[in-house]
């Protein structure tokens, strides 16, 4: 089961994930949403300079919490798609999706490369541009995203080639 700073998806109450946001030393003091109300939505927070270098400082992680337990927690890093691939090795699933619908053309293309580690509970997913560094999405740093189950999006998979030759 997948577990970062104590929190664990399935079984972290919303309350205990309150308390461990409000102590953690890699958290912003008071930057995190009050969820005391809010059982069934994302909460968000800013790193502090505590936090470990593979941690994207400025960007902001998340936790989707449902029926007052914590379901996924979400980290954008620095770590790079290439290195993932080397430390755990080949996804259970991976997908290519294709967005042309965000910015006309296809070099402006918002292309995602998502994977599945079951063992890991863990999707790890790479975003960018086709125009981007020739499409080398090893070198894009990676989003993760711990849960207990994956989704229908997760478990579905891609014929690569096809989607990669449309970026070139």
């Amino acid at each position: 089961m997948p577990c970062f700073m104590g929190i664990r998806p399935g079984v972290t109450s919303l309350q205990e994930m309150t308390a461990i946001l409000d102590q953690h030393p890699w958290i912003v003091p008071n930057s995190h949403y009050n969820p005391e109300y809010l059982q069934g939505s994302l909460h968000t927070w800013r790193w502090s300079e505590a936090a470990p270098a593979w941690i994207a400082h400025k960007a902001e992680s998340a936790l989707y919490v449902s029926g007052f337990r914590v379901t996924a927690i979400i980290i954008e890093t620095t770590i790079p798609w290439s290195e993932v691939l080397l430390s755990i090795g080949k996804p259970d699933r991976s997908r290519l999706r294709l967005d042309e619908s965000s910015r006309p053309g296809l070099q402006d293309a918002l292309v995602q490369h998502i994977a599945w580690y079951a063992q890991w509970h863990m999707e790890v997913m790479v975003t960018g541009f086709c125009r981007d560094v020739g499409f080398n999405t090893y070198d894009w740093p990676v989003r993760l995203r711990f849960q207990m189950h994956p989704t229908e999006s997760q478990l579905a998979t891609v014929d690569h080639g096809v989607t990669m030759a449309y970026c070139r």
